[in-house]
């Protein structure tokens, strides 16, 4: 069956059940997509995005014509929710869409403001902003936005948290913007030696040829 799409409209109809917070609650949800041009790219081939989602909350999702129905529990339901209407959002501003980004959407999801965060509130901006010649990157939820904060004041960071949640790429746009702007003269990337089968006193060859398997990307 084809999936299709979403925007704008929610209908969410639960079960009745005690007014107590409830993980096991069960909800159903429905989001209708005004907008259907970017339903492919939304969905992916084959619908992998939704299976995706379904896969990481829990959730089951089907779709008929412009409209996309999900059950499962409440919170999920409701993370899922959000997450399309982010993806949706995403690719109406002609950004790519692939299963890193559905990911890391899917763990901001996890953040309890991610909705005003991706909506935005009309005339608004961002707390903080970083600015390279080709793009301005701005925060996408409260953790990013501390992260970034951080990137400028703190010399040492540490950074941790699920894959493609931009921890790389938020370091390495802030040290491009310091760059630019003159405030650090040099960039130095380092990786750690991680061993491709083989050992280090082991490699023939001088210094530079026992080094070089380590430094490969």
């Amino acid at each position: 069956m084809a999936r299709k799409l979403h925007r704008a409209h929610d209908e969410a109809q639960h079960r009745p059940e005690a007014s107590r917070p409830d993980h096991n609650r069960r909800a159903r949800v429905e989001v209708e997509f005004d907008e259907q041009t970017v339903l492919g790219a939304l969905f992916g081939q084959f619908d992998t995005n939704l299976v995706q989602i379904e896969n990481r909350l829990g959730v089951y999702i089907s779709a008929r014509g412009n409209r996309v129905l999900i059950e499962g529990p409440e919170d999920a339901v409701a993370r899922a929710r959000d997450v399309l209407k982010a993806m949706h959002q995403r690719l109406l501003t002609g950004q790519d869409m692939d299963a890193g980004a559905v990911e890391a959407l899917i763990a901001m999801s996890n953040e309890p403001t991610l909705d005003g965060i991706i909506t935005g509130t009309p005339g608004a901006p961002p707390p903080i902003l970083i600015r390279t010649r080709k793009k301005t990157i701005a925060p996408r939820s409260v953790t990013q936005i501390e992260y970034m904060k951080a990137l400028v004041r703190d010399d040492v960071i540490f950074a941790l948290g699920p894959a493609g949640t931009g921890k790389t790429y938020l370091a390495v746009a802030q040290a491009v913007a310091q760059l630019i702007s003159g405030s650090v003269q040099r960039l130095i990337l380092s990786r750690p030696a991680v061993e491709a089968g083989e050992r280090l006193g082991f490699l023939p060859g001088d210094m530079k040829e026992k080094v070089d398997p380590y430094l490969r990307p």
